[in-house]
């Protein structure tokens, strides 16, 4: 068995990569989060146990346990099986992101648990009674299944029961009700990109459009303002 040993020290390097990967921590917040976690592990490495107990405390309405199941190996990037203190700060943070694509491709990749790049019914079906349980609005079972093959239908265009990352998203974020099942952070700051009546990103596309002509005119009125001065 390989010897794997975690470094107890917070050094000026990690805090400066995490700081910029995760906008809501400081310098002090990340001091007590290390100070936490040596308290919790002080061997410098975090069990999926404690791992899932804390994670827990962001979600005390609902049950974490399922959720960290499947998303503890996401985590665990140099899958030792543990989480170092810099595994854990993103893990802990991973729901803070308001990019939907971003939320559900990180979904996708918790539930294909065997790696594969696609998921099939069974995998959706996982991802949608653990992440309603983590939130505890627990589903029940045939409702569950019912919407799991909704998504499958929206997302598997070739009818070859099996979606990559790029069906799945293209199926799921143009559609509320499939996002607010699927993204433990989803709220009303994303839900204000769907049209109410239909439930797709209009409002979003409406902006870009209006962004993008005002890019044209821009450019326009700057190419006829040095022609003009010529």
């Amino acid at each position: 068995m390989d010897i794997v040993f975690f470094s107890l020290e917070l050094t000026r390097k990690q805090i400066d990569d995490l700081l910029h990967e995760i906008d809501t921590l400081d310098d002090e917040k990340l001091q007590e989060m290390h100070e936490e976690f040596i308290e919790l592990c002080p061997d410098g490495a975090m069990s999926k146990e404690i791992f899932t107990k804390k994670f827990q405390s962001q979600y005390p309405k609902g049950k974490a346990s399922s959720f960290c199941r499947y998303a503890f190996d996401i985590f665990d990037k140099d899958k030792s099986g543990k989480l170092n203190f810099t595994e854990y700060v993103m893990a802990m943070h991973i729901h803070e992101s308001d990019d939907l694509e971003h939320n559900l491709a990180l979904a996708f990749d918790i539930f294909d648990y065997d790696k594969s790049g696609a998921i099939d019914q069974k995998e959706i079906l996982h991802m949608i009674t653990a992440t309603s349980d983590l939130l505890g609005q627990t589903m029940d079972i045939t409702s569950a299944k019912n919407l799991a093959r909704k998504i499958m239908d929206s997302c598997d265009k070739k009818r070859n029961k099996s979606i990559t990352k790029e069906e799945f998203l293209d199926g799921c974020k143009s559609v509320k009700d499939y996002c607010r099942v699927l993204i433990p952070n989803f709220d009303n700051r994303d839900a204000c990109l769907f049209d109410s009546n239909n439930d797709d990103l209009l409002a979003l596309g409406r902006i870009k459009n209006l962004y993008r002509v005002s890019i044209v005119e821009a450019t326009i009125h700057s190419v006829y303002s040095t022609s003009w001065r010529q």
